[in-house]
């Protein structure tokens, strides 16, 4: 399933892997590609919580954690298995690296657009009011709902 920021994180994983990598990600299994398209998503998140000045994000993203805790485990996990499987014993340093990656992305787009924290406090809203037992996937799909109206 195709997120439309799903490509902005394939960049970050081009960046950091090279070609190679390129060519995997055309292959990547359905929850790789979510645990991708949501940690990216997490990444925004937690821009928001920190950079927007405002408790309400702070609350949101605290809540967002404490409700979905199960999948970010599970994606967490996925994610790991994915960069053990491609990096072997760089796993935990291109794993750290590509979540650096994510996380300065978020922190550049907060900067470069005025409506960041409006949009992300709109997101948590929409995700917080998601079922607990939500999937990765599931919980991506209502945060880019947002973003496509």
């Amino acid at each position: 399933m195709p997120y439309r920021g799903f490509i902005a994180t394939l960049g970050v994983l081009v960046c950091l892997a090279g070609p190679a990598l390129a060519q995997q990600a055309s292959r990547l299994a359905p929850a790789e590609s979510e645990a991708f398209a949501f940690r990216r998503l997490q990444s925004e998140l937690m821009v928001a919580a920190l950079s927007c000045n405002d408790m309400r994000h702070r609350d949101a993203y605290n809540t967002f954690v404490h409700r979905f805790r199960p999948a970010l485990s599970e994606n967490a996990r996925v994610l790991k298995a994915y960069f053990k499987r491609h990096h072997g014993s760089a796993a935990t340093r291109r794993l750290d690296a590509f979540i650096t990656g994510l996380a300065n992305d978020a922190s550049l787009a907060s900067m470069g657009d005025r409506n960041f924290c409006v949009n992300a406090l709109a997101r948590f809203e929409a995700i917080n009011r998601t079922d607990e037992d939500q999937t990765a996937g599931r919980i991506v799909e209502e945060a880019e709902m947002l973003i496509d109206q």
